[in-house]
């Protein structure tokens, strides 16, 4: 895969975190680059947050660890191996995740063993047996819930700009296709519309939701390609317990 690619996309495909934080690192339109990563940042901390929670990292130390992760994609200039090449968002920052938990645990036990400790594999020495595995699909499962919140928020936010609030309060819940959700006919009714008119909106309520969540997914994987899979492991990570 080529830089340029990844620093062009097609017009048709969403600016990437990895173009932008290529653009910082390029110093080429970084005022603008910089602005949408610090959203960037700003969306995903708390799945990066809750995954160092769970591999046992108090939450005043997980809160500075979290900060220490981002700082490192906000000050791209200052990190050269930063490379899109080496897998999606979703993946660099739960490795960088993994990392910094590690180094801070090493850190502590030297500090109580009088800087003698000597170190163990990572796995080993950081997350006991079994729970390595848990904590992954735990940062998955969390990720998925912030991709599902920006999306909802986004597609909030537009009905909002066009004055559709009551629209949206009264069918986005129709798009979980509970059996508890009004009918059609009661939704109407509410809405002061017709039957055809609201089965119409919640058609293109759920189209617009889809095309949101391939927008948000596309900003954190690399290529067009990746956005069906990362998709699919992200929906797979929601259906296990």
């Amino acid at each position: 895969m080529s830089v340029s690619k990844i620093v062009s996309p097609p017009k048709h495909f969403p600016t990437t975190q990895w173009s932008l934080i290529l653009a910082i690192k390029t110093k080429s339109q970084s005022g603008l680059a910089r602005k949408e990563v610090e959203k960037f940042c700003r969306d995903y901390w708390s799945p990066v947050k809750s995954f160092l929670r769970s591999m046992g990292v108090s939450n005043e130390d997980a809160e500075d660890l979290t900060q220490e992760v981002f700082a490192g994609i906000y000050n791209a200039d200052q990190f050269p191996d930063l490379d899109p090449t080496k897998g999606r968002m979703r993946n660099y920052l739960m490795t960088a995740a993994k990392h910094r938990a590690l180094n801070f645990h090493r850190h502590r036990t030297r500090d109580k063993r009088g800087g003698t400790a000597t170190h163990l594999p990572f796995e080993e020495e950081l997350i006991e047996p079994g729970v390595k595995d848990i904590s992954d699909r735990e940062f998955d499962r969390r990720w998925a819930h912030q991709l599902i919140e920006l999306t909802t928020r986004s597609l909030r936010e537009e009905y909002e700009s066009r004055g559709r609030e009551v629209w949206f309060q009264a069918l986005f819940p129709r798009l979980t296709e509970t059996s508890s959700q009004p009918t059609y006919e009661d939704l109407a009714k509410g809405l002061k519309s017709s039957t055809s008119a609201v089965k119409a909106a919640i058609h293109r309520m759920k189209q617009k939701y889809q095309k949101i969540l391939r927008s948000e997914v596309a900003k954190t994987v690399a290529t067009e390609d990746e956005i069906d899979s990362e998709l699919q492991a992200l929906f797979n990570a929601l259906g296990k317990n």
